[in-house]
């Protein structure tokens, strides 16, 4: 019997192969999966095979994942606890009107789009801090967009203090209770929003504490531009709110700094024209607790080129410092009866503190129209 010797090169190449295996690993294909309100949880998630719940496809998705959600109500509040990549983000996105309670977004590199979040059940819109979307924890990189955020129990939108890098653009909010946006964290960029209207209390699951606010803020380095803010009214589920088209104070949240630095507010058109007293009116700009990073302007607060229609323009109150107030055009009126000289600007440090304010090129003009003092709230209940 003979043997062939092969070659010591011939030997070689199923290790070389081997190694190459190592060293460039199989990727697996990112998924599509479908949700319909007529499909199974125990289905294959495919077009033709959809599931049922939006949570199913939340507990399914890996980096790179997408997932498409049928019009329909959903009477869930999604979780996605997964995270995508930089280059492989895990989508969700609504085909058509597809309703839901709200999300929670607990991962990096979420996107979020087209969906309308309101109260479904109180329940279930209710649990947690009940805001129509919530990204906690350290989320970082996510995207929320094109959804329609109406009427929900505690706001409309909320990211905690340790989230960072999101962006939250061409959303509508609608009288979302206390507050429409709640930013904490670092470095967001809420652009192009659209806000209507504001409520203490929402009128069937209650809650409700302070303020009926368009936007609050506290972090670092966050950009607010191009939104429109309208029709902040007083009316039946405002009470006795304070309303403001901005606000920001110290931090109220585990991880919030005592005092906020580097946000800029810019091209923002806001209309708080209401009235009730003098400690009950409309405000544009209410800041406390603001400083700056590194004692500049370019690191404080910067808020320029904005509308303001508001019986109070801009303020500064309690711990504030390095605001610039630039190149701003405020428009009140004199026309509420016995307060008819509330401030288009009033910036008052307290002693212990540097101001360091900017004001500087700002237009202050009055209108002599009467505006409404109460435009009823219509909230629609749950069904």
């Amino acid at each position: 019997m003979s043997f062939q010797v092969l070659p010591k090169s011939a030997l070689r190449l199923p290790f070389l192969f081997l190694w190459l295996l190592l060293l460039h690993p199989c990727t697996v294909a990112a998924a599509t999966y479908y949700v319909d309100p007529g499909g199974n949880d125990a289905n294959a998630g495919t077009l033709a095979s959809p599931w049922s719940t939006v949570q199913k496809a939340a507990d399914t998705v890996v980096a790179g994942d997408t997932v498409y959600v049928q019009a329909g109500t959903y009477d869930e509040r999604a979780t996605i606890t997964a995270s995508g990549t930089t280059s492989s983000p895990i989508f969700f996105e609504a085909l058509g009107t597809a309703e839901i309670n709200g999300f929670v977004l607990d991962g990096d590199y979420i996107q979020v789009r087209g969906f309308t979040v309101r109260v479904i059940s109180c329940a279930i819109a209710g649990q947690g801090f009940a805001h129509g979307i919530d990204v906690t924890g350290s989320s970082s990189n996510f995207v929320i967009e094109n959804n329609r955020i109406i009427q929900m129990i505690d706001g409309g939108l909320h990211t905690a203090p340790m989230t960072s890098a999101g962006i939250i653009r061409n959303n509508y909010f609608e009288e979302n209770a206390q507050t429409n946006l709640d930013i904490h964290g670092s470095g967001h960029l809420v652009e192009n929003n659209e806000v209507n209207g504001a409520i203490l209390k929402h009128p069937v699951c209650s809650s409700g504490n302070d303020d009926a606010n368009a936007i609050t803020v506290f972090g670092t380095g966050h950009i607010f531009r191009n939104n429109y803010i309208h029709d902040l009214r007083y009316g039946p589920y405002t009470g006795k709110a304070h309303i403001d088209c901005f606000q920001t104070f110290g931090g109220w949240q585990a991880g919030d700094p005592a005092r906020n630095t580097a946000l800029l507010f810019e091209h923002n058109y806001c209309d708080v024209l209401t009235y009730q007293t003098a400690d009950e009116a409309g405000a544009g700009f209410t800041m406390e607790d603001t400083s700056s990073t590194d004692a500049s302007y370019a690191n404080g607060i910067i808020i320029r080129n904005n509308l303001i229609f508001a019986p109070g323009c801009s303020s500064g109150q309690e711990n504030t410092s390095w605001v610039s107030f630039v190149q701003n055009t405020c428009v009140t009126t004199p026309a509420w009866g016995a307060d008819p000289q509330l401030p288009g600007m009033d910036y008052w440090p307290p002693p212990s503190y540097d101001n360091h304010h900017y004001l500087i090129q700002n237009i202050s003009s009055t209108i002599s129209l009467t505006p409404s003092t109460s435009t009823p709230n219509s909230p629609t209940a749950p069904r």
